[in-house]
């Protein structure tokens, strides 16, 4: 999430951090979870992913995808100059038809995935 805030530009993950917590960013994680119901990515639009995590959530928009689809190009007022990248989240539809899902930056099929209580379709 944090690298689509950018560096230090106005905006990027500095002043992104300013607006948190302290104690929130001294959590220690509980461990990676590999037998999951539901990842964060699935039935999200990548536009909202956009604009929840830019300054100026009404300017961006998703405006290109890379990687076959699991890094995503936010831009704002939809100029490709002027743009933040990201990593897709987990569970985001990549792909020829969007039939896979990014994880860990790669688009792979959602049946290579452990998870908990998944039904054959």
């Amino acid at each position: 999430i944090l690298r689509l805030l950018g560096s230090d530009e106005t905006g990027g993950v500095a002043a992104y951090l300013k607006t948190k917590p302290s104690k929130c960013w001294k959590k220690k994680p509980q461990g990676v979870y590999s037998n999951v119901t539901k990842l964060p990515g699935e039935d999200l639009d990548g536009t909202v992913y956009c604009k929840e995590f830019t300054s100026d959530s009404n300017g961006f928009s998703l405006c290109e995808t890379l990687n076959d689809g699991c890094t995503l190009s936010c831009c704002w007022n939809n100029n490709r100059l002027e743009f933040r990248r990201t990593s897709a989240p987990d569970g985001f539809g990549c792909g020829a038809g969007k039939k896979k899902m990014c994880f860990m930056n790669k688009c792979v099929l959602p049946s290579s995935l452990k998870r908990k209580g998944s039904k054959k379709k």
